[in-house]
C-alpha cells in the first residue's frame, strides 16, 4: 500500500529530506536545512524509483479443438508477449507479439489431434522485466471414432456366442443383437 516515508540525507552540513509517496513511485525534495537551523525552500525536484517487477499473468484460458488451440490471459501492466509450444519443452514454435497491451491472445493451428503439447509464456514490459512461466501442458481433443478389428464369433451354443474383437484405442461398448441391447461400460483396450 501506498504511504509517506521520509528519507534524510546529509550533504557537508545541510540536510535533505526527501518525501517519498510509494503508491504513485514519486518522491519529491521540499526543504534544505543547514546546521544551524536555517532553512530554505527548494522548488520540488521529482524522481521516480526504478521498476523493477516483471508483469503478472492472471486469468489464463485455453480452448482446444482438434487442430488448434486458443491462449489468452490479461497482464498487470503493458507488456509484448511470447507463446512458445511444441511436442517437447524443448519448444520448436513461438508465436510473438511485439505490441505492448494488457490482453494477449494467440491462435495456434495445424496441430495434431489428440496429442500433448507443452507451452510457456514469456511477457516483458517496457522496461525489460520478463517472467517467464513454467512448462504447462494442453492436449488437443480427440474427435475420431475408435476403428474396430478382428471380429470373432466362438463358442457358439443354441443359446450362446461369444464375440470378440479389437479397437485401437481404449473403448466402452454397445453390442446391439436383433431386439437386445448389452452394455459393458469398463474401458477396453
Amino acid at each position: 500500500g501506498g504511504g509517506v516515508l521520509f528519507f534524510f540525507f546529509k550533504q557537508k552540513t545541510a540536510y535533505e529530506i526527501y518525501q517519498c509517496d510509494w503508491s504513485s513511485d514519486v518522491c519529491s525534495s521540499d526543504l534544505a536545512t543547514d546546521s544551524v537551523g536555517n532553512s530554505s525552500t527548494t522548488a520540488d525536484s521529482t524522481f521516480y524509483t526504478p521498476d523493477t517487477s516483471p508483469p503478472l499473468i492472471s486469468n489464463l484460458v485455453i480452448v482446444t479443438t482438434d487442430t488448434s488451440a486458443s491462449v489468452s490471459w490479461d497482464t498487470d501492466e503493458l507488456s509484448t508477449a511470447v507463446l512458445d509450444y511444441g511436442l517437447t519443452a524443448v519448444y520448436d514454435s513461438s508465436l510473438v507479439d511485439t505490441v505492448l497491451a494488457l490482453n494477449h491472445a494467440f491462435v495456434i493451428n495445424s496441430l495434431l489431434e489428440f496429442t500433448l503439447y507443452h507451452y510457456q509464456i514469456t511477457v516483458t514490459d517496457s522496461v525489460g522485466n520478463a517472467l517467464v512461466t513454467a512448462d504447462t501442458t494442453f492436449r488437443t481433443k480427440d474427435v475420431t471414432p475408435p476403428a474396430i478389428s478382428n471380429i470373432a464369433l466362438s463358442d457358439t451354443t443354441e443359446h450362446t456366442v461369444r464375440i470378440t474383437w479389437d479397437s485401437d484405442e481404449a473403448t466402452t461398448t454397445e453390442l446391439q443383437l436383433g431386439n437386445y441391447r448389452i452394455f459393458d461400460d469398463t474401458l477396453r483396450t
